[in-house]
């Protein structure tokens, strides 16, 4: 049986404006997910920046020199 034969002439149209519509709110999703992405990624990259700081500050602090 074929299957465009069930099909309403309509539903070619209906169907190619949820595609457009489907592809600009996966657009819109990606978008605003990859800004997301990346500030989390500056944030945490300013961490460890801070934490490697703190721990070289702590190294030397406590460091003895041998002479």
């Amino acid at each position: 049986m074929k299957i465009k034969l069930l099909q309403h002439p309509k539903e070619n149209i209906y169907q190619t404006i949820c595609l457009i519509i489907g592809i600009m709110v996966w657009a819109s999703i990606l978008y605003v997910a990859k800004a997301f992405i990346i500030i989390l990624l500056i944030i945490v990259g300013f961490i460890f920046w801070l934490t490697e700081k703190y721990f070289l500050a702590v190294l030397f602090g406590n460091s003895v020199m041998v002479t």
